[in-house]
């Protein structure tokens, strides 16, 4: 990650089989992954707190994971898993997506449209006629006309008027 880009939330999208479930062949002990956890160390000792587990599938081995990391250029994240000490959800999903992020939506699973938002700014969209979908990672939101929107209301401090700001999609 660029030396500019400190504590930018990197996100992971990673199928494999050590992360299935021991049902399903795997090393993942916890069936909602709470045991997949972030570390800053080889040694498992440091780890980071400030991730959202936006998806995993324990069948697949396939997870979704933002991880806001506190390097800069060479930054390591190293993943422990399959630690039975381990069966409640670690981290602080808002604290990934610090204050300059005014609203994140996932989309939710391909299946189940959402529009929830990870910040702490509790910007959960309207959603109208938006239909959930596959995407490129986890799930999309479809618009099949002009009518069809997902409307996240007033996001507090956005000022998408003044200010430069960017949109990924």
């Amino acid at each position: 990650m660029p030396s500019s880009q400190t504590n930018f939330p990197f996100c992971i999208y990673w199928t494999n089989p050590a992360l299935k479930t021991t049902s399903n062949g795997g090393q993942v002990t916890d069936a909602q992954g709470d045991d997949v956890v972030p570390y800053s160390d080889l040694a498992l000792t440091v780890r980071y707190n400030d991730f959202e587990m936006v998806s995993y599938n324990g069948a697949t081995g396939t997870i979704e994971m933002c991880v806001r990391a506190s390097g800069g250029v060479g930054t390591t994240i190293y993943l422990g898993i399959g630690d039975p000490g381990i069966s409640t959800f670690h981290g602080n999903a808002e604290a990934a997506w610090e204050s300059n992020f005014k609203v994140v939506y996932h989309f939710g699973d391909g299946v189940t449209l959402s529009a929830s938002d990870s910040t702490a700014n509790s910007a959960d969209g309207s959603i109208t006629g938006a239909t959930a979908t596959t995407g490129k990672i986890g799930g999309g939101a479809s618009f099949a006309g002009g009518s069809d929107t997902i409307n996240s209301g007033d996001v507090a401090n956005a000022n998408f008027g003044i200010d430069a700001f960017t949109v990924s999609f």
